[in-house]
């Protein structure tokens, strides 16, 4: 007897949310870990020199290494490196079946994934927007890297306008990036009126980049593995 489809998936399906919830449990235990207060530093072991901290966290109190530094930023720079890879690799599979917009498409996807993963990592659109003072007189405008910013989101609505053909063979992912779309214009507007803390800002940037990995995760599935017509 031939298993059914849906029971052949469970495993996987299984699986990946194990893996999910453990990289979901291994981020909060990194948050929880950033927040708690040194309560003392220096040689606390013998076996680590002076590179230990002493910390507590809601009462609960263990030991850091000296290098423990995480940076939100870090984690959107991977998560973006990831989406770029995975269009690069959905390209590489259409290289003789797909479409020509289609190929266009996801070596587009993976530039500027990459491109915006260089970004956050080392701050570009900040130092661009340094370098664009007069842009700080347009009307609204505190800080001309956020302007520089909002021509990203312009430049993301171009993009999926531009191939919207290709993004309707899948509705799911046309959904997630619609959805990653919308959140940038939070992100933007964030930087605009920049009446939050910077922590809040940050969790949306990487809450939107994680949706754009998993929108190029669905659309290559669809398209590349599942062998849909391209667009």
């Amino acid at each position: 007897m031939t298993p059914s489809p849906t029971r052949e998936a469970r495993p996987p399906l299984l699986l990946a949310g194990c893996c999910t919830a453990f990289l979901a449990l291994v981020v909060a235990a990194v948050a929880i870990a950033s927040q708690a207060d040194v309560i003392e530093r220096g040689s606390l072991l013998s076996w680590a020199g002076d590179d230990v901290r002493r910390v507590d966290a809601g009462g609960v109190r263990f030991y850091l290494s000296s290098e423990f530094d995480p940076k939100p930023d870090a984690l959107t720079t991977w998560i973006l490196a990831a989406a770029g890879s995975v269009a690069a690799f959905a390209a590489t599979l259409l290289w003789t079946r797909g479409s020509a917009r289609t190929m266009a498409f996801f070596v587009l996807s993976a530039a500027g994934a990459w491109y915006l993963a260089l970004d956050e990592g080392f701050a570009v659109h900040e130092s661009l927007g340094h370098n664009l003072g007069f842009l700080a007189d347009v009307p609204g405008v505190k800080r001309p890297d956020d302007l520089v910013f909002g021509l990203y989101a312009v430049g993301a609505l171009a993009f999926l306008l531009a191939f919207r053909r290709t993004l309707l063979q899948c509705s799911p992912a046309l959904a997630l990036f619609g959805l990653a779309f919308a959140m940038t214009l939070g992100v933007s507007f964030l930087d605009f009126v920049d009446v939050l803390p910077g922590f809040a800002e940050e969790g949306l940037e990487i809450a939107t980049s994680g949706v754009v990995l998993l929108g190029y995760v669905v659309l290559a599935r669809a398209l590349a593995l599942e062998g849909l017509s391209p667009g």
